[in-house]
């Protein structure tokens, strides 16, 4: 089973709890990609990921690319 957590609020302390909360389940994977080519990598790996669940958090606020190619890193 996949999960996506989705932030559509600004950075608050909350946001930073519901972080905290999901990094503490036992077995679960947590991925929060820095932008888009980030996001498809994580996509990749929470897709490849069998060993149990997985769950990709976003941010609303726009950033810049840190990378504009796909890695297999």
């Amino acid at each position: 089973m996949k999960a996506v957590f989705l932030d559509y609020e600004t950075v608050s302390a909350g946001d930073l709890d519901s972080g905290r909360l999901l990094r503490a389940i036992p077995g679960l994977v947590v991925l929060r990609p820095a932008d888009a080519v980030e996001a498809a990598e994580c996509w990749q790996i929470a897709m490849n990921h069998r060993t149990g669940p997985c769950a990709l958090m976003f941010a609303r606020q726009p950033l810049e690319a840190v990378r504009i190619h796909i890695s297999d890193e």
